[in-house]
C-alpha cells in the first residue's frame, strides 16, 4: 500500500512540475582556479549582444524550462581570465588592452532534461575563442567543452506522499538540479579555456 501511494504521488508529481515554465538562471560568480602566478599581461572580454541574449530551452513533459546561459558569461568569463591574467576587463570599444577576447556560444551548446522529476538532467557548454591583437588580427582561436549533469537527490524520496503531490518542494529541488548542471557546465568550459589561454601565452602574447 506505501508503494502504491509514493508511486501515485509520483505521477502527481511530473504532472505538475510539467505543467510548467520556468526560468533558471545561472550564478554570475563562479569560482575559478590557477596553480602558479598570473601573467602580466591585459586582456578585455568582448561578448555581442546576441551571445549576451543566448539562452538553452528545453521542454519536459508538457513544461518548458528557459535557461539563460548567457547573462552569465560576461561576469564569469571575466572571473576565469583574471585568475589566470593580471588585468581582465569587459571590452567597451577601446583596445588598449594587450589582447581582446571575443566569446560565443558554438552550436553544439545544448540542455537536455529527463523525462520525469528524477531523471538527469544534462548541460553541454561549448565556448568558441578568438583572441585579438590591437590591430584587430586573430592570434588564437580554440574551443572548450564544459559538461555536467545534476539530478535531484534521492533524498527527496523520503519525503511524504503529502509533501510529493503538494510538488514545491520536488519543484525548487528540480530547478536546482538543473541549475546546477548549467553551472558546472559554465565553470568546466571557462576553466579550460583560460587554462589553456596560459598554457598558450607565447604564442598569444
Amino acid at each position: 500500500m506505501k508503494t502504491t501511494s509514493i508511486v501515485f504521488a509520483l505521477i502527481a508529481l511530473v504532472i505538475l512540475t510539467g505543467c510548467t515554465s520556468t526560468t533558471v538562471h545561472l550564478r554570475p560568480d563562479l569560482t575559478f582556479q590557477t596553480k602558479d602566478s598570473k601573467l602580466r599581461k591585459s586582456v578585455s572580454i568582448s561578448i555581442s549582444t546576441d551571445t549576451k541574449n543566448y539562452v538553452l530551452k528545453s521542454k519536459a513533459g508538457v513544461g518548458t524550462w528557459t535557461v539563460p546561459i548567457g547573462q552569465a558569461l560576461e561576469p564569469n568569463a571575466l572571473r576565469a581570465f583574471a585568475a589566470v591574467i593580471e588585468k581582465a576587463t569587459a571590452y567597451t570599444g577601446d583596445t588598449a588592452a594587450d589582447r581582446i577576447i571575443e566569446l560565443s556560444f558554438d552550436p553544439q551548446t545544448d540542455i537536455r532534461l529527463g523525462g520525469t522529476t528524477f531523471s538527469e538532467n544534462k548541460c553541454i557548454i561549448v565556448l568558441k575563442c578568438d583572441i585579438k591583437d590591437s590591430t584587430g588580427k586573430v592570434v588564437w582561436s580554440g574551443t572548450a567543452h564544459g559538461e555536467a549533469s545534476k539530478n535531484i537527490s534521492s533524498g527527496y524520496m523520503c519525503l511524504t506522499p503529502l509533501l510529493l503531490i503538494g510538488g514545491i518542494f520536488i519543484q525548487n529541488a528540480y530547478n536546482a538540479a538543473i541549475g546546477n548542471a548549467a553551472d558546472a557546465a559554465m565553470m568546466e568550459a571557462l576553466q579550460k579555456l583560460a587554462d589553456q589561454v596560459k598554457a598558450q601565452k607565447q604564442s598569444i602574447f
